[in-house]
């Protein structure tokens, strides 16, 4: 008896936990297109200005990092925005210097040419 009465435990406070977090999930897809490698981030509410992008390069390894920072205001009044970091590996046949960013209906999309890399790191502004 013990034993189950620890594990409901256990899972209540697991689940309490997960609800009451400021923990935010960020959806994002990958996809070949055109021979561009792009990212989808699904980010319904959320305004370009919120978004800081780095894109990384040096010797065939490349990253993008994109930042989520609204303000305190913003979060309180839209429970479902929330800060966040994701920083993903970029396949080494595509260029991270030739990243594009857009964002329309929700979706901050980021696409990268097929081409060699150097080294450098750059800032993207989303169009």
């Amino acid at each position: 008896m013990y034993i189950a009465n620890s594990i409901l435990n256990e899972l209540l406070n697991t689940t309490d936990d997960y609800f009451n977090s400021s923990y935010s999930q960020v959806n994002y897809v990958t996809n070949v297109i055109n021979d561009q490698y792009v990212i989808e981030f699904i980010v319904p509410g959320y305004k370009k200005e919120y978004f800081k992008i780095l894109s990384q390069g040096e010797n065939h390894y490349n990253t993008v990092s994109v930042t989520c920072n609204p303000s305190v205001e913003q979060i309180k009044t839209n429970r479902y925005i929330s800060k966040w970091t994701k920083t993903l590996a970029i396949p080494q046949k595509y260029d991270s210097k030739s990243v594009k960013a857009t964002m329309s209906d929700g979706i901050l999309r980021l696409s990268f040419l097929e081409n060699n890399t150097t080294k450098h790191s750059t800032e993207i502004e989303i169009d």
